[in-house]
């Protein structure tokens, strides 16, 4: 193997070792929202907490 093929492939390998982390770390989501409800008054928050208290269904409902 020569020279100049031996650096070829070593530089090959070092952009691919330096890409995949990089590819792995490229996160294009968007953040979640957080899961915090305003009411727009404390007797609709509690009614809210009445119904779901009376329904059983401890999934939050937004």
């Amino acid at each position: 193997m020569s020279v100049k093929h031996f650096r070829v492939v070593l530089a090959t390998r070092l952009l691919l070792l330096a890409l995949i982390p990089l590819a792995a770390c490229n996160n294009n989501k968007q953040p979640e929202k957080p899961s915090i409800k305003t009411f727009a008054s404390p007797d609709d928050a509690g009614n809210m907490a009445i119904a779901a208290a009376k329904s059983g269904d401890l999934r939050p409902r937004f």
